[in-house]
Protein backbone atom coordinates (compact mmCIF):
# COMPACT_ATOMS: atom_id res chain seq x y z
CA UNK A 1 0.00 0.00 0.00
CA UNK A 2 2.85 2.38 0.77
CA UNK A 3 4.34 1.73 -2.69
CA UNK A 4 0.99 2.49 -4.35
CA UNK A 5 0.67 5.74 -2.38
CA UNK A 6 4.22 6.71 -3.25
CA UNK A 7 3.44 6.30 -6.96
CA UNK A 8 0.07 8.11 -6.72
CA UNK A 9 0.16 11.43 -4.87
CA UNK A 10 -3.66 11.65 -4.77
CA UNK A 11 -3.81 8.44 -2.70
CA UNK A 12 -1.33 9.52 -0.02
CA UNK A 13 -2.55 8.70 3.53
CA UNK A 14 -5.83 7.30 2.15
CA UNK A 15 -5.34 3.58 1.49
CA UNK A 16 -5.90 1.26 4.48
CA UNK A 17 -2.89 -0.47 5.98
CA UNK A 18 -4.67 -2.68 8.47
CA UNK A 19 -4.66 -5.84 6.34
CA UNK A 20 -1.72 -7.01 8.42
CA UNK A 21 -4.19 -7.62 11.24
CA UNK A 22 -5.42 -10.66 9.31
CA UNK A 23 -3.67 -13.99 9.33
CA UNK A 24 -1.90 -14.97 6.10
CA UNK A 25 -4.23 -17.95 5.74
CA UNK A 26 -7.27 -15.67 5.78
CA UNK A 27 -5.72 -13.39 3.17
CA UNK A 28 -4.98 -16.35 0.89
CA UNK A 29 -8.56 -17.60 1.17
CA UNK A 30 -9.88 -14.10 0.45
CA UNK A 31 -7.74 -13.78 -2.68
CA UNK A 32 -8.95 -17.18 -3.88
CA UNK A 33 -12.56 -16.11 -3.46
CA UNK A 34 -11.91 -12.83 -5.29
CA UNK A 35 -10.20 -14.65 -8.17
CA UNK A 36 -13.37 -16.69 -8.78
CA UNK A 37 -15.32 -13.52 -9.69
CA UNK A 38 -15.65 -13.32 -13.49
CA UNK A 39 -13.96 -10.30 -15.05
CA UNK A 40 -16.90 -9.61 -17.39
CA UNK A 41 -19.51 -9.40 -14.62
CA UNK A 42 -22.14 -6.74 -15.25
CA UNK A 43 -23.28 -4.04 -12.86
CA UNK A 44 -21.81 -2.92 -9.58
CA UNK A 45 -20.13 -6.18 -8.54
CA UNK A 46 -18.19 -4.74 -5.63
CA UNK A 47 -21.30 -2.90 -4.45
CA UNK A 48 -23.19 -6.19 -4.27
CA UNK A 49 -20.30 -7.83 -2.42
CA UNK A 50 -20.25 -4.93 0.02
CA UNK A 51 -23.99 -5.25 0.67
CA UNK A 52 -23.64 -8.99 1.23
CA UNK A 53 -20.84 -8.69 3.78
CA UNK A 54 -22.45 -5.69 5.50
CA UNK A 55 -25.70 -7.61 5.92
CA UNK A 56 -23.90 -10.63 7.36
CA UNK A 57 -21.90 -8.43 9.74
CA UNK A 58 -24.98 -6.57 10.97
CA UNK A 59 -26.75 -9.83 11.79
CA UNK A 60 -23.78 -11.39 13.62
CA UNK A 61 -21.77 -8.60 15.23
CA UNK A 62 -23.12 -5.16 14.37
CA UNK A 63 -26.06 -5.05 16.76
CA UNK A 64 -23.82 -6.00 19.69
CA UNK A 65 -21.96 -2.76 19.11
CA UNK A 66 -25.10 -0.69 18.61
CA UNK A 67 -24.86 -0.65 14.79
CA UNK A 68 -27.91 -1.52 12.72
CA UNK A 69 -28.37 -2.24 9.04
CA UNK A 70 -31.66 -2.21 7.16
CA UNK A 71 -31.94 -5.41 5.09
CA UNK A 72 -31.80 -4.93 1.34
CA UNK A 73 -35.18 -6.65 0.86
CA UNK A 74 -36.87 -4.12 3.17
CA UNK A 75 -35.24 -1.15 1.42
CA UNK A 76 -36.32 -2.56 -1.95
CA UNK A 77 -39.91 -2.86 -0.67
CA UNK A 78 -39.93 0.77 0.49
CA UNK A 79 -38.62 1.93 -2.86
CA UNK A 80 -41.28 -0.07 -4.72
CA UNK A 81 -43.97 1.62 -2.61
CA UNK A 82 -42.81 5.22 -3.04
CA UNK A 83 -41.95 4.77 -6.79
CA UNK A 84 -39.16 7.39 -6.98
CA UNK A 85 -39.27 8.20 -10.72
CA UNK A 86 -38.39 11.87 -10.15
CA UNK A 87 -37.92 14.43 -7.41
CA UNK A 88 -35.67 14.41 -4.36
CA UNK A 89 -34.97 11.55 -1.95
CA UNK A 90 -34.00 12.54 1.58
CA UNK A 91 -32.22 9.87 3.62
CA UNK A 92 -31.04 11.60 6.84
CA UNK A 93 -29.90 8.30 8.41
CA UNK A 94 -27.84 7.29 5.39
CA UNK A 95 -25.36 4.56 6.27
CA UNK A 96 -24.42 2.33 3.36
CA UNK A 97 -26.53 4.33 0.86
CA UNK A 98 -28.94 1.44 0.26
CA UNK A 99 -31.92 3.71 -0.32
CA UNK A 100 -30.06 5.60 -3.03
CA UNK A 101 -28.81 2.43 -4.72
CA UNK A 102 -32.22 0.77 -4.77
CA UNK A 103 -33.86 3.95 -6.12
CA UNK A 104 -31.41 4.06 -9.02
CA UNK A 105 -32.05 0.36 -9.72
CA UNK A 106 -35.80 0.95 -9.61
CA UNK A 107 -35.57 3.66 -12.27
CA UNK A 108 -33.24 1.52 -14.42
CA UNK A 109 -35.51 -1.55 -14.18
CA UNK A 110 -38.55 0.44 -15.27
CA UNK A 111 -36.69 2.07 -18.18
CA UNK A 112 -38.11 5.45 -17.23
CA UNK A 113 -36.43 8.44 -18.83
CA UNK A 114 -37.57 10.70 -16.01
CA UNK A 115 -34.91 9.14 -13.81
CA UNK A 116 -32.59 11.94 -14.87
CA UNK A 117 -34.72 14.25 -12.70
CA UNK A 118 -34.08 12.10 -9.61
CA UNK A 119 -31.71 13.49 -6.99
CA UNK A 120 -30.69 12.22 -3.59
CA UNK A 121 -29.97 14.15 -0.42
CA UNK A 122 -28.16 13.28 2.78
CA UNK A 123 -28.27 15.31 5.99
CA UNK A 124 -26.46 18.60 5.47
CA UNK A 125 -27.45 22.25 5.53
CA UNK A 126 -28.04 22.53 1.80
CA UNK A 127 -30.13 19.35 1.69
CA UNK A 128 -32.32 20.45 4.60
CA UNK A 129 -32.74 23.87 3.02
CA UNK A 130 -33.82 22.42 -0.33
CA UNK A 131 -36.20 19.87 1.15
CA UNK A 132 -37.77 22.36 3.60
CA UNK A 133 -37.66 25.14 0.99
CA UNK A 134 -35.87 27.61 3.22
CA UNK A 135 -32.58 29.47 2.94
CA UNK A 136 -29.46 27.54 3.93
CA UNK A 137 -28.35 30.38 6.22
CA UNK A 138 -31.59 29.88 8.16
CA UNK A 139 -30.56 26.30 8.84
CA UNK A 140 -27.08 27.53 9.77
CA UNK A 141 -28.59 30.04 12.20
CA UNK A 142 -30.77 27.30 13.78
CA UNK A 143 -27.70 25.14 14.35
CA UNK A 144 -25.79 28.07 15.84
CA UNK A 145 -28.61 28.81 18.28
CA UNK A 146 -28.99 25.13 19.14
CA UNK A 147 -25.27 24.87 19.92
CA UNK A 148 -25.47 27.98 22.09
CA UNK A 149 -28.42 26.54 24.01
CA UNK A 150 -26.57 23.27 24.57
CA UNK A 151 -23.47 25.13 25.76
CA UNK A 152 -25.49 27.03 28.38
CA UNK A 153 -27.37 23.89 29.40
CA UNK A 154 -24.12 21.91 29.83
CA UNK A 155 -22.57 24.71 31.91
CA UNK A 156 -25.64 24.96 34.15
CA UNK A 157 -26.46 21.29 34.70
CA UNK A 158 -23.10 19.47 34.78
CA UNK A 159 -22.09 20.35 38.35
CA UNK A 160 -21.57 18.61 41.68
CA UNK A 161 -20.27 15.38 40.16
CA UNK A 162 -19.21 12.58 42.50
CA UNK A 163 -16.29 11.31 40.43
CA UNK A 164 -14.03 8.45 41.47
CA UNK A 165 -12.35 7.53 38.18
CA UNK A 166 -11.43 9.80 35.27
CA UNK A 167 -9.85 9.08 31.90
CA UNK A 168 -8.62 11.70 29.43
CA UNK A 169 -7.38 11.62 25.84
CA UNK A 170 -7.14 13.73 22.69
CA UNK A 171 -8.61 13.47 19.18
CA UNK A 172 -6.61 14.80 16.26
CA UNK A 173 -8.49 16.49 13.43
CA UNK A 174 -8.06 19.36 10.97
CA UNK A 175 -9.65 22.78 10.63
CA UNK A 176 -9.48 24.77 7.43
CA UNK A 177 -7.10 22.33 5.75
CA UNK A 178 -4.61 19.53 6.30
CA UNK A 179 -1.96 22.11 7.12
CA UNK A 180 -3.85 23.14 10.27
CA UNK A 181 -4.15 20.15 12.65
CA UNK A 182 -6.10 20.73 15.84
CA UNK A 183 -6.77 18.66 18.95
CA UNK A 184 -9.95 17.89 20.88
CA UNK A 185 -9.29 17.16 24.56
CA UNK A 186 -11.91 14.83 26.02
CA UNK A 187 -12.50 13.40 29.50
CA UNK A 188 -14.94 10.81 30.84
CA UNK A 189 -16.30 9.88 34.25
CA UNK A 190 -15.90 6.12 34.02
CA UNK A 191 -18.66 5.07 36.45
CA UNK A 192 -21.43 7.16 34.86
CA UNK A 193 -19.91 7.34 31.33
CA UNK A 194 -20.52 11.10 31.50
CA UNK A 195 -18.60 13.42 29.17
CA UNK A 196 -18.21 16.42 31.52
CA UNK A 197 -15.88 18.69 29.58
CA UNK A 198 -14.01 19.22 26.35
CA UNK A 199 -11.45 21.72 25.01
CA UNK A 200 -10.58 22.43 21.37
CA UNK A 201 -7.21 23.87 20.44
CA UNK A 202 -3.50 23.21 20.25
CA UNK A 203 -1.96 20.26 22.09
CA UNK A 204 -0.48 22.51 24.74
CA UNK A 205 -0.04 22.86 28.50
CA UNK A 206 -2.59 25.68 28.66
CA UNK A 207 -5.37 23.67 27.02
CA UNK A 208 -4.57 20.63 29.16
CA UNK A 209 -4.80 22.81 32.27
CA UNK A 210 -8.07 24.35 31.06
CA UNK A 211 -9.62 20.90 30.63
CA UNK A 212 -8.75 19.59 34.10
CA UNK A 213 -9.61 22.86 35.84
CA UNK A 214 -13.04 22.82 34.23
CA UNK A 215 -13.58 19.20 35.31
CA UNK A 216 -12.41 19.99 38.86
CA UNK A 217 -14.87 22.89 39.09
CA UNK A 218 -17.73 20.57 38.12
CA UNK A 219 -16.96 17.82 40.62
CA UNK A 220 -16.78 17.12 44.31
CA UNK A 221 -13.06 16.82 45.03
CA UNK A 222 -13.50 15.76 48.67
CA UNK A 223 -12.76 12.19 47.54
CA UNK A 224 -9.56 11.08 45.86
CA UNK A 225 -9.72 10.30 42.14
CA UNK A 226 -8.14 7.61 40.00
CA UNK A 227 -6.98 9.30 36.79
CA UNK A 228 -5.65 7.56 33.67
CA UNK A 229 -4.31 9.11 30.46
CA UNK A 230 -1.88 8.35 27.68
CA UNK A 231 1.75 9.47 27.79
CA UNK A 232 1.23 13.08 26.65
CA UNK A 233 3.94 15.15 28.36
CA UNK A 234 1.74 17.77 30.08
CA UNK A 235 -0.78 15.48 31.76
CA UNK A 236 1.31 14.67 34.83
CA UNK A 237 2.19 18.31 35.55
CA UNK A 238 -1.43 19.40 35.22
CA UNK A 239 -2.79 16.58 37.38
CA UNK A 240 -0.30 17.39 40.15
CA UNK A 241 -1.24 21.07 39.97
CA UNK A 242 -5.03 20.62 39.92
CA UNK A 243 -5.60 17.54 42.10
CA UNK A 244 -2.39 17.37 44.14
CA UNK A 245 -0.75 14.29 45.65
CA UNK A 246 -4.03 12.94 47.09
CA UNK A 247 -5.13 11.51 43.74
CA UNK A 248 -3.93 8.41 41.93
CA UNK A 249 -2.54 9.06 38.47
CA UNK A 250 -1.21 6.60 35.91
CA UNK A 251 -0.36 6.46 32.21
CA UNK A 252 -1.04 3.79 29.60
CA UNK A 253 1.62 3.80 26.87
CA UNK A 254 0.82 1.81 23.72
CA UNK A 255 3.65 0.83 21.37
CA UNK A 256 2.59 0.43 17.73
CA UNK A 257 4.16 -1.07 14.65
CA UNK A 258 2.45 -1.02 11.24
CA UNK A 259 -0.72 0.36 12.88
CA UNK A 260 -0.82 -2.55 15.33
CA UNK A 261 -0.45 -2.39 19.10
CA UNK A 262 2.50 -4.64 19.92
CA UNK A 263 3.02 -3.72 23.58
CA UNK A 264 1.16 -1.89 26.37
CA UNK A 265 3.11 -0.35 29.24
CA UNK A 266 1.38 0.88 32.41
CA UNK A 267 3.11 3.47 34.57
CA UNK A 268 1.90 4.70 37.98
CA UNK A 269 2.99 8.30 38.42
CA UNK A 270 1.18 9.43 41.59
CA UNK A 271 0.19 7.19 44.49
CA UNK A 272 1.70 4.34 46.48
CA UNK A 273 1.36 0.76 45.26
CA UNK A 274 -0.96 -0.27 48.11
CA UNK A 275 -3.31 2.60 47.28
CA UNK A 276 -3.44 1.49 43.66
CA UNK A 277 -4.25 -2.07 44.68
CA UNK A 278 -7.05 -0.89 46.94
CA UNK A 279 -8.49 1.55 44.38
CA UNK A 280 -8.55 -1.03 41.56
CA UNK A 281 -10.06 -3.63 43.88
CA UNK A 282 -12.85 -1.19 44.84
CA UNK A 283 -13.47 -0.05 41.25
CA UNK A 284 -16.64 -1.36 39.60
CA UNK A 285 -15.27 -0.85 36.10
CA UNK A 286 -11.48 -1.26 35.98
CA UNK A 287 -9.49 -4.29 37.05
CA UNK A 288 -6.23 -2.68 35.95
CA UNK A 289 -4.98 0.69 34.76
CA UNK A 290 -6.52 1.37 31.33
CA UNK A 291 -7.82 4.04 28.94
CA UNK A 292 -10.40 1.87 27.19
CA UNK A 293 -13.41 3.95 28.30
CA UNK A 294 -12.11 7.24 26.93
CA UNK A 295 -11.11 5.48 23.71
CA UNK A 296 -14.67 4.21 23.31
CA UNK A 297 -15.98 7.72 23.93
CA UNK A 298 -13.62 9.09 21.27
CA UNK A 299 -14.94 6.51 18.82
CA UNK A 300 -18.52 7.52 19.67
CA UNK A 301 -17.62 11.17 19.09
CA UNK A 302 -16.05 10.37 15.71
CA UNK A 303 -19.08 8.34 14.63
CA UNK A 304 -21.46 11.10 15.76
CA UNK A 305 -19.72 13.94 13.94
CA UNK A 306 -19.23 14.31 10.21
CA UNK A 307 -16.40 16.75 10.96
CA UNK A 308 -14.39 13.99 12.64
CA UNK A 309 -14.91 11.07 10.26
CA UNK A 310 -11.66 9.66 8.96
CA UNK A 311 -10.71 10.52 5.37
CA UNK A 312 -13.61 12.95 5.00
CA UNK A 313 -13.95 16.15 3.00
CA UNK A 314 -16.47 17.50 5.55
CA UNK A 315 -13.92 18.92 7.98
CA UNK A 316 -14.75 22.13 9.87
CA UNK A 317 -13.64 25.39 8.32
CA UNK A 318 -13.50 27.31 11.62
CA UNK A 319 -12.50 26.29 15.15
CA UNK A 320 -15.57 28.06 16.54
CA UNK A 321 -17.86 25.92 14.38
CA UNK A 322 -16.18 22.72 15.54
CA UNK A 323 -16.45 23.80 19.20
CA UNK A 324 -20.16 24.63 18.81
CA UNK A 325 -20.77 21.33 17.04
CA UNK A 326 -19.13 19.42 19.90
CA UNK A 327 -21.24 21.24 22.51
CA UNK A 328 -24.39 20.10 20.72
CA UNK A 329 -23.06 16.55 20.48
CA UNK A 330 -21.97 16.53 24.15
CA UNK A 331 -25.40 17.64 25.34
CA UNK A 332 -27.09 14.98 23.21
CA UNK A 333 -24.70 12.28 24.44
CA UNK A 334 -25.10 13.13 28.13
CA UNK A 335 -28.81 13.92 28.43
CA UNK A 336 -30.68 12.44 25.44
CA UNK A 337 -28.90 9.35 24.13
CA UNK A 338 -29.32 6.13 26.20
CA UNK A 339 -26.00 4.39 26.83
CA UNK A 340 -26.07 0.64 26.22
CA UNK A 341 -23.48 0.06 28.94
CA UNK A 342 -25.92 1.58 31.48
CA UNK A 343 -28.62 -1.04 31.12
CA UNK A 344 -30.33 -2.14 34.33
CA UNK A 345 -33.06 -4.63 33.58
CA UNK A 346 -35.40 -2.99 31.07
CA UNK A 347 -34.12 0.48 31.89
CA UNK A 348 -31.36 1.96 29.77
CA UNK A 349 -30.05 5.13 31.37
CA UNK A 350 -28.34 8.16 29.96
CA UNK A 351 -25.00 9.21 31.49
CA UNK A 352 -26.76 12.18 33.11
CA UNK A 353 -29.21 9.86 34.90
CA UNK A 354 -26.39 7.63 36.10
CA UNK A 355 -24.48 10.67 37.39
CA UNK A 356 -27.56 11.93 39.27
CA UNK A 357 -27.96 15.08 37.17
CA UNK A 358 -31.48 14.20 35.97
CA UNK A 359 -34.13 11.66 36.91
CA UNK A 360 -35.21 10.78 33.38
CA UNK A 361 -34.12 10.94 29.77
CA UNK A 362 -34.54 14.44 28.32
CA UNK A 363 -35.41 15.53 24.80
CA UNK A 364 -33.75 18.24 22.75
CA UNK A 365 -37.05 20.15 22.81
CA UNK A 366 -36.95 20.24 26.62
CA UNK A 367 -33.31 21.32 26.61
CA UNK A 368 -33.90 24.16 24.16
CA UNK A 369 -37.11 25.24 25.91
CA UNK A 370 -35.43 25.40 29.33
CA UNK A 371 -32.67 27.55 27.89
CA UNK A 372 -35.18 29.92 26.28
CA UNK A 373 -37.06 30.28 29.59
CA UNK A 374 -33.80 30.96 31.41
CA UNK A 375 -32.83 33.68 28.94
CA UNK A 376 -36.32 35.22 29.25
CA UNK A 377 -36.05 35.24 33.06
CA UNK A 378 -32.63 36.88 32.90
CA UNK A 379 -34.13 39.55 30.62
CA UNK A 380 -37.00 40.17 33.05
CA UNK A 381 -34.59 40.50 35.98
CA UNK A 382 -32.46 42.99 34.05
CA UNK A 383 -35.55 45.12 33.32
CA UNK A 384 -36.84 45.13 36.91
CA UNK A 385 -33.37 45.86 38.23
CA UNK A 386 -33.84 49.44 37.03
CA UNK A 387 -36.78 50.03 39.40
CA UNK A 388 -37.20 50.18 43.16
CA UNK A 389 -39.96 47.85 44.40
CA UNK A 390 -41.88 48.60 47.63
CA UNK A 391 -44.23 46.26 49.44
CA UNK A 392 -46.78 47.93 51.76
CA UNK A 393 -48.01 45.83 54.68
CA UNK A 394 -50.32 47.82 56.93
CA UNK A 395 -48.40 50.92 57.99
CA UNK A 396 -45.04 49.47 57.03
CA UNK A 397 -43.17 49.78 53.77
CA UNK A 398 -40.48 47.25 52.82
CA UNK A 399 -38.03 47.82 49.97
CA UNK A 400 -37.24 44.70 47.95
CA UNK A 401 -33.94 44.15 46.22
CA UNK A 402 -34.29 43.60 42.53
Amino acid sequence: MKAVEAANEDLRDILPKTYTHLANRSLVELLKLMSSIPMDIEGDAFGKIYEYFLGKFAMSEGQKGGEFFTPTALVRLIVEIIEPFHGRILDPACGSGGMFVQSARFVANHKNGEGQALSVEGLNKSAIARVKRIAWNTVDRWLERAAGSCHRFNARRITGLAVEELQADEIRTIVGGKQQPIWIFTVIDVWSRLWPSTVVGRRSYRNTLTLFRDVANRMNIARFQLIATDGFEFYERVVRRVFGPACLYGQVIKMRRNDRVIRVERRTRIGAAWRWEQALADSEDSEKLNTSFIERLNLTIRQGSAYLSRRTICYARLTERLTAHLELLRCYYNFVRPHRALKFGREVRTPAIQAGLTKRRLTLREIFSSTILLLAWEKVKSVFARFTIWVIAGDRRVQLAA
